[in-house]
Order: structure tokens, then C-alpha cells, then sequence
């Protein structure tokens, strides 16, 4: 009986241990002042070295939202004390932007932009085939890096740092029903409390900029 407990207490002391090993290999430093003490352990700090690190950080940090595909850092650089990089997944699907302060820890990216894009083309998709008639467009989402990832697509959308905006084209000159569709998409995109702004081209003209959150009349969108 005392060598079944001895063994069961050997068993759970070596299963603590291996825990122990591996949240210390899965450790993930999230603060500025804990990425920093990292970098400062580097024996060399030179483009090809931070960019390992760099690669590290974001894989602990963000490689769950990108269907695990491994993160690694292309054409990067460092100039007055940031690094600065473009990232791709393992797939080439995703891609966002990284800067990386050597100075104070700091990391900032577009990681949330290029985790939302797909979801927020198909939700201005949608409000363009349900509220328009209109068939030729494009669609810019833009947002500034971030410390902070955002998960959750409507608290990366409806922040004011995030704007999608959107141009129709035409071949010739915007009839009273384009304008007309031009608004119900605006209204819609401003219920959806997505910032942004339209505009138009019509052979080489480009119309003035329409932001969603402002109400325009059919004569405000032709002039």
C-alpha cells in the first residue's frame, strides 16, 4: 500500500514538473517591460536577430487566430531604434504590419485588420447586394497598429481608428438612381456603425468624399 502511494505521489510529482517545463516554454511576456528584458538577453541585436525575436513574440501572441499557421517577418529593417517588418502567415493568406520599439518594448501591429478583412469584405459585400443595384467597387480597410489585438469584430469595427471605405465606378455620368443607391448604402454602413467614407469615379473624375455619418440629399452626391 505505501509503495502504491509512493508511486502515485512520484507520478504527480514528475506530471507538476513537466506542467512546470512547459507553461515556462509557453510563458508568453506581454508587458512592454517583460518583451524588453527579453530583447536586452540577446546576445546579438542585429536586423536578422530582432527579426527572430519579433517572429517569437508574435507566434506566442497571435498564431491561435490565424488557424495556427506559423508567423514569420519579411522585408524588415530597423531605423532609429525600430524594427519595422511585414508579416505573413505560413499560407500567405494573411499579412499585416509590425513595429517593434527596441527602446521602451513597445510592439505594434495591424494584426487585427488583417483578422477581420475577409469578415468585414463580406459584410459590406452584403449591404451593397441587399441596399444597391451597384456591381463595380472597391473596398479599403485601413487601421492604425495597436498594442492591443481585437478579437471581437464589432469592437474592431466600430472603432474609430478602423475605417472601411469604399469607391463605385462608373462609365458614364451617376444617374438620380445611383445616387439614390449611393445613400441607402451609406445609411446602411452608418447603422452598422461602421466609419468610413464614399466616393465615385467616373472615367478619370473622382467624385468629393461622402462620409457614412452625414446625411446627403441625390443633389449633394451628382455635383
Amino acid at each position: 500500500m505505501k509503495r502504491i502511494i509512493l508511486s502515485s505521489c512520484i507520478f504527480i510529482l514528475i506530471l507538476a514538473c513537466i506542467a512546470g517545463y512547459l507553461l515556462k516554454q509557453e510563458a508568453i511576456p506581454t508587458t512592454k517591460g517583460e518583451i524588453l528584458n527579453e530583447y536586452n538577453k540577446l546576445p546579438n541585436k542585429n536586423d536578422d536577430a530582432t527579426s527572430e525575436f519579433v517572429d517569437s513574440i508574435l507566434n506566442k501572441q497571435y498564431r491561435k487566430y490565424f488557424k495556427y499557421h506559423k508567423l514569420f517577418c519579411c522585408d524588415y529593417g530597423i531605423d532609429e531604434g525600430i524594427f519595422f517588418a511585414t508579416v505573413y502567415t505560413g499560407d500567405e493568406r494573411y499579412e499585416f504590419s509590425v513595429n517593434f520599439n527596441t527602446k521602451t518594448g513597445e510592439i505594434k501591429t495591424t494584426a487585427s485588420q488583417a483578422f477581420h478583412a475577409k469578415a468585414i469584405r463580406n459584410s459590406v459585400e452584403k449591404i451593397i447586394r441587399d441596399k444597391t443595384t451597384l456591381k463595380d467597387y472597391s473596398i479599403a480597410i485601413d487601421s492604425k497598429s495597436s498594442e492591443e489585438f481585437k478579437d471581437d469584430f464589432n469592437s474592431f469595427v466600430t472603432d474609430k481608428a478602423t475605417t472601411i471605405d469604399v469607391t463605385f465606378f462608373f462609365d458614364n455620368e451617376i444617374s438620380d438612381y445611383d445616387a439614390r443607391n449611393m445613400i441607402d448604402f451609406m445609411k446602411a454602413m452608418r447603422n452598422k456603425e461602421f466609419n468610413g467614407h464614399l466616393d465615385y469615379l467616373v472615367d478619370d473624375y473622382f467624385s468629393e468624399t461622402f462620409d457614412y455619418r452625414k446625411n446627403y440629399t441625390v443633389e449633394d452626391i451628382k455635383t
